[in-house]
């Protein structure tokens, strides 16, 4: 990748438009990017970090601040960057999210992220994310990679020098992605311990199994289990458990025995309960035929009775058949009382209907004359508002005018900030011309005293040849009473000339600068003239008056500016008056607009209305005749059917009818309750004399048995059944948890066994990747192929270091740690080879530290370069860090960097140090403006 063309627009410290061509530095070699602290020169980087992957380049910077806080409000915040990529251009437009004005209205509106990337044939990609993600594979490497290998950014020239074995296992893992080996290391070591949990946890539940055990002391085994509960190592006690079969087979012989004791007693109680069980059944057969002869005669005199109440119903058969006939007979007529019912209704309904009709149509009518009143209302409002069109275009033509009055009061403002910049370029020219003229007097000065003393010489020499009382060459007196003396030191005719030379050279530039104030003097009242022409033409008020003898720069000139501005300024205000009542004036028209428009649409729905209400009570007027008609019907038809029914309605019919069912009802229910009594007693005095027999013939020919006797041995053998029960589930209790623990205690140790064998070799394993061998240095598995890494990173960066410091200094990777207790395996040290010393990195000074830092930073970029896949990038920037360098040291350094131009790389050096910018020419110049923001100048 290398870069063609970076646009900023009011980004970072840059508030307006910059655009950096770096094609004006031939595409390859070094140059500087210089200027003053805080104006902008990482900003560059950043931008182009941002054009690409949308963030900053580095922690402190975030793109969400890359708006410009020195831009104007108007101005649009993006970046755009043309660059090379495989021999094809490719373009990126991307603007962070930020707040600008809304186009519609006023306040903020947030302005979203967004980004374009077009490249060969046209070819778009849009969007932030997706942009991104087409950079990355276009070029290879994440923003990560980009900023390593591309940028060796302020402030991180010690960091991977300085740091210990554990900070650079960190780096290296971001770098390299070595984050796998150190997953890989963690679980080893998550097993190992997963491992030596389980196997703790064996011992535990074969310890708990052993506590569980039940055996009393004097038992069998008791007290070999006590010695096998003291053990450490459970699962090589396997011997020991015999003790638990011993107890286990003397407790089962003991349980059989129980179960034999059991077995008897539950036969002979079971013979006691047949001899009780009969003797029982006797006595219960006698005591239950003594209750039905007791039953018997209490129910024969209750049979007479009830026979003769039966008796008594029977004779209101003949009453209860006349009241059935009534019943059916008044339950046929109650369907006419019923349908006369229906018409009486129907003929209230009806009448209802009518008085509805009526009500309705008076409403109908009264809507109507409301609707005639709102048609009359809504046609003298739609008569003034007719001349809204006409008022519309008036105030168009108005809001013309005063954006043509807008545009002339920008121009004066223009034009009087162009006269401001034209003043203070005069005072410039001035000042260069007074400094010129200054040189020039003092070199005529210099000249003038040369020459009086070239011609002093002269003289000298001549007087030096007179002869007291010879005649003088030049005036012929024979006498001469003061000869000029000779001087000692005499100017000669090259000096006279190299100063006569300067004078003349001076006078020249004295004469242009002289042009050069004089022009742009003219220039200046030019200005100020078109400004007085412009100002003069502001309607309403009185043109500012010139005055004709005033020096550009004096009080009248501020005075001028000043009364210039306030008078803009005011006209400024009353337009912005003027628009605000002009808009007010469009909204009201608008809102008239709009209300005309509701008018007519509600006169045209009024007129509907009318219409609707004139025809729905034409209808309603059809609809009463018609209900009077069937009033009257209907009135005829109750009246017929009235005069052949015995009662006056259904209510009166319904209620005899219910009379003569309650009647019958009652009569039949006293009936089927003498029946059910008598046919209840009649049966249960029945079922008594059947039961009374069947007991006779039970108790026919049996003997008495002496059942308290047979009580007693039984309730003896119960208790002792008892006790028998209670000794068996002991024992029975305890054979099942001693068995279990027995299962349980060798399913654990063949368990064990195997785990012991896998632990073994597991904590070998997990000692080796995770550097904890004993007596060995603790170099962990990621950390060794880390090693392979950092050998080639100082390989690199060894090329470099020995060539910056004359052959003197090289980096080596230490072989032993200083202690064996830390982590070791990345440890830095600096072999002198002018003493054949090795020493700590720590121990170089600040230039040595910078020169070793940014050799190790170069060889860094190349690794990473060569561990992504080859990637090409044509393009370096290094940021600071020269300023700690002597001469010699920055020769080197400078030469070193010179040759990561070979080929056709472009790098940039970030530094205001004075004596880089001697020794590289082409630079982009960054500077401060006082108006606030940035600027960026290529100087070849």
């Amino acid at each position: 990748m290398k870069p063609i063309c970076l646009t900023i627009s009011a980004f970072g410290s840059y508030a307006g438009l910059e655009t950096i061509d770096f094609t004006k530095f031939g595409g390859k070699g070094l140059y500087l990017i210089t200027g003053d602290t805080g104006a902008g020169k990482t900003t560059i980087f950043d931008a182009i970090v941002f054009a690409l992957y949308g963030e900053a380049s580095g922690s402190v910077r975030q793109s969400d601040l890359f708006r410009s806080k020195y831009a104007a409000a108007e101005t649009e915040t993006y970046v755009e960057f043309r660059f090379l990529c495989r021999g094809r251009e490719y373009q990126i437009k991307r603007n962070p999210e930020y707040l600008r004005p809304a186009k519609r209205g006023k306040g903020m509106t947030l302005q979203k992220g967004d980004a374009v990337l077009s490249g060969p044939n046209d070819c778009l990609t849009c969007g932030y994310k997706n942009v991104t993600c087409e950079v990355e594979a276009l070029l290879g490497i994440d923003k990560g990679q980009f900023v390593q290998i591309v940028m060796i950014a302020q402030g991180d020239f010690q960091k991977l020098l300085l740091s210990s074995t554990s900070e650079r296992i960190t780096i290296f893992r971001e770098l390299f992605g070595t984050g796998h080996y150190r997953t890989f290391q963690e679980q080893v070591k998550e097993t190992y311990l997963d491992l030596r949990r389980e196997y703790e946890d064996i011992q535990k539940s074969i310890r708990l199994y052993l506590d569980g055990i039940r055996v009393e002391k004097g038992e069998v085994g008791y007290d070999t289990i006590s010695a096998l509960r003291k053990e450490k190592n459970l699962l090589s006690a396997e011997k020991s458990l015999e003790a638990v079969d011993e107890l286990l087979s003397a407790d089962e012989n003991t349980q059989k025995e129980l179960q034999e004791k059991i077995g008897k007693a539950d036969g002979d109680l079971e013979q006691i309960n047949q001899i009780l069980g009969k003797a029982g059944q006797e006595r219960k057969a006698r005591k239950q035929q003594e209750q039905i002869q007791n039953r018997l005669k209490e129910l024969l005199p209750q049979l007479e009775e009830r026979r003769a109440a039966l008796a008594g119903q029977e004779s209101y058969t003949a009453e209860r058949e006349q009241l059935r006939e009534q019943i059916i007979k008044d339950s046929e007529q109650l369907k006419s009382y019923r349908d006369l019912e229906l018409l009486r209704k129907k003929l209230e309904q009806q009448k209802q209907e009518q008085e509805r009709l009526k009500e309705k149509r008076k409403r109908k009518e009264g809507r109507r004359q409301e609707l005639l009143a709102q048609k009359e209302e809504l046609s003298h409002v739609l008569e003034s508002l007719d001349n809204l069109e006409v008022e519309w275009q008036k105030l168009t033509s108005q809001q013309e005018r005063l954006g043509e009055r807008k545009r002339e009061l920008r121009s004066i403002r223009e034009m009087l900030a162009e006269t401001q910049n034209a003043k203070e370029r005069l005072f410039q020219v001035q000042y260069v011309y007074r400094t010129a003229l200054d040189v020039y007097l003092k070199r005529n000065q210099e000249f003038q005293d040369l020459y009086q003393s070239y011609l002093d010489a002269e003289a000298g020499m001549f007087s030096s040849k007179l002869v007291p009382g010879e005649p003088c060459p030049v005036c012929g007196s024979t006498h001469h009473p003061q000869p000029a003396p000779v001087l000692q030191k005499i100017p000669d005719r090259e000096q006279l000339k190299e100063a006569e030379k300067a004078v003349n050279q001076s006078s020249k530039e004295v004469q242009e600068k002289s042009a050069a104030a004089a022009a742009q003097k003219s220039r200046v009242e030019s200005l100020e003239n078109a400004l007085l022409v412009q100002i003069s033409q502001i309607p309403g008020k009185d043109p500012i008056q010139k005055e004709d003898n005033r020096i550009p720069g004096n009080a009248n000139d501020d005075q001028l500016t000043e009364r210039a501005e306030g008078l803009i300024k005011e006209q400024e205000e009353a337009l912005e008056k003027a628009v605000h009542a002009l808009e007010e004036r469009q909204r009201k028209n608008q809102q008239d607009q709009l209300k005309k428009q509701r008018t007519e649409k509600l006169l045209h729905e009024t007129v509907l209305q009318i219409e609707l209400q004139q025809k729905e009570a034409e209808e309603l007027g059809a609809a009463l005749v018609l209900a009077e008609a069937q009033i009257t019907a209907g009135r005829e038809e109750i009246t017929r059917q009235s005069i052949r029914l015995e009662y006056g309605d259904v209510r009166e019919a319904s209620c005899k009818l219910e009379e003569k069912k309650e009647k019958l009802q009652k009569l039949e229910c006293a009936y089927e309750e003498a029946q059910k009594a008598y046919t209840d007693c009649s049966g249960n005095v029945w079922l008594l004399e059947k039961q009374s027999e069947a007991l006779e013939e039970q108790l026919d020919g049996s003997e008495r048995i002496d059942m308290e006797r047979y009580e007693r041995e039984r309730d003896e053998l119960l208790q002792n059944r008892k006790e028998l029960h209670r000794i068996n589930n002991l024992l029975s209790a305890r054979l099942s948890v001693n068995r279990e623990a027995e299962q349980k205690i060798r399913r654990q140790q063949e368990k064990g066994g195997a785990l012991e064998q896998k632990l073994i070799w597991m904590k070998a394993l997990q000692d080796t990747v995770n550097g904890d061998v004993t007596g060995k240095e603790k170099i962990m598995f990621e950390t060794y192929i880390q090693m392979t890494y950092f050998e080639r990173i100082l390989s690199r960066a060894n090329t470099r270091f020995m060539q910056m410091t004359g052959g003197q200094y090289e980096l080596r990777r230490c072989a032993e740690a200083s202690n064996r207790k830390s982590q070791s395996g990345l440890d830095l040290e600096v072999i002198d080879h002018y003493n054949g010393t090795s020493r700590s990195v720590r121990t170089l000074s600040g230039g040595e530290s910078f020169m070793a830092s940014l050799s190790l930073a170069l060889g860094l970029s190349d690794e990473i370069q060569s561990a992504s896949g080859g990637i090409r990038l044509d393009a370096m920037f290094v940021d600071e860090g020269f300023g700690s360098l002597d001469e010699e040291s920055l020769n080197q350094a400078v030469k070193a960097l010179r040759d990561l131009t070979e080929g056709d790389r472009l790098v940039g050096i970030i530094s205001h140090v004075p004596e880089l910018k001697e020794r590289i020419s082409r630079q982009i110049l960054v500077t401060k403006e006082r108006s606030g923001g940035s600027k960026a100048r290529i100087v070849i």
